[in-house]
């Protein structure tokens, strides 16, 4: 485990691409996420069959409490779920494994500009497909966001766990933007409302992986 002295969670990103120049493969999972025992299995073996150049698990959400049900019911919490094999051209680093051969190749980081409004995991795999690599889903690795509200009264934790689901929508229109700049056209990085943390909150855990033959 390092430390990072940069704040933001894209400086953190990028602080593990730079620890892991001897490896091949990298995984990326928040620091808040459980993954089930035969999760990384799965990735690996999702890659070594498809050749992908990166490959992309789902994220589960579990709650502390149960959820009221016109929360339940509105599907906020529901996540994208493919058939295995699926190619897909963004995702977020939350149950994420990349060739960093091809990473380095291209000489591509996290765009440190998005470390407060978020999206730089989204801006990076853009990037990473646009320059013609494969990001494929593999549905059987699975990870678990676990969600614990911070007031005992669940009426208040469903609002702030709802609230803090739409702080995600603004990450989508940051991204854009980011696109926007890579075609010299002017972007604003103050899209999404920032982490008072500077990120720092929402660190989290790059798994590096051992080297794989070429």
């Amino acid at each position: 485990m390092y430390t990072n002295r940069l704040p933001g969670i894209a400086a953190a990103r990028n602080r593990a691409l730079a620890e892991s120049v001897d490896v091949d493969l990298l995984v990326f999972i928040d620091d808040d996420e459980r993954p089930t025992s035969d999760w990384l299995t799965a990735l690996l073996e999702t890659r070594i069959r498809t050749g992908a150049g990166g490959v992309v698990g789902p994220v589960v959400s579990a709650f502390a409490a149960p959820l009221d049900p016109w929360i339940a019911d509105g599907g906020f919490f529901d996540r994208r779920r493919l058939p295995t094999g699926t190619e897909v051209r963004v995702a977020a680093t939350n149950n994420l494994l990349l060739d960093l051969r091809l990473v380095r190749s291209i000489s591509l980081q996290f765009d440190e500009r998005f470390s407060a409004s978020g999206g730089s995991d989204s801006l990076f795999t853009r990037r990473y497909t646009g320059a013609g690599f494969t990001l494929v889903w593999c549905d059987e690795a699975v990870v678990t966001d676990v969600s614990s509200s911070r007031t005992g009264h669940p009426r208040l934790g469903n609002t702030s766990t709802l609230s803090n689901r739409k702080l995600l929508g603004s990450y989508g229109t940051g991204t854009h933007f980011g696109q926007c700049a890579d075609r010299s056209v002017t972007r604003s990085a103050a899209t999404g409302r920032g982490d008072p943390s500077g990120g720092r909150n929402r660190s989290r855990d790059a798994r590096r992986v051992g080297s794989q033959p070429p």
